[in-house]
């Protein structure tokens, strides 16, 4: 019965970029990978849940400001994108650190994804190295 019952983690979630690592030398926006979270078998419920994470690294160059900032979006189609409110990580300038958002998808449509942020200005080349990654998981959970 226990066999029956186990499942891996690799079962249960899916890891994928949101945004490829980069750097950004200035501002302006970036939009993330569109992740579909609706079942790719019959057996699937889609998935419930996510976690966007924004790994920013060092710093280089004469940094005025530095920061990565991401909003959730979501869409029906894949193409019509809209903000999900409440749903961000707040501008993030810390050297060689990450933060993290945790999102319920279960009220959200089928697509989302990051749309991300960049503040870069200084002097003498201010480039800031960034990537983000995406955790989407509860795909086994009923609909309730």
């Amino acid at each position: 019965m226990y066999a029956e019952m186990f499942k891996e983690v690799g079962s249960l979630v899916a890891r994928a970029t949101s945004a490829f690592p980069q750097a950004t030398t200035s501002s302006g926006t970036i939009n993330g990978a569109s992740h579909d979270r609706m079942p790719v078998t019959a057996a699937s419920n889609g998935y419930h849940s996510a976690v966007f994470r924004l790994v920013r690294g060092t710093a280089t160059g004469t940094i005025t400001t530095g920061s990565i900032a991401g909003q959730l979006q979501d869409s029906p189609d894949g193409t019509t994108w809209s903000d999900v409110s409440g749903a961000a990580i707040a501008a993030f300038s810390t050297d060689n650190g990450s933060s993290e958002l945790e999102v319920d998808l279960s009220a959200r449509q089928r697509y989302v994804r990051m749309v991300w942020t960049a503040d870069v200005t200084g002097s003498s080349t201010p480039t800031v190295f960034w990537s983000a990654e995406v955790l989407l998981g509860g795909k086994d959970r009923s609909i309730p």
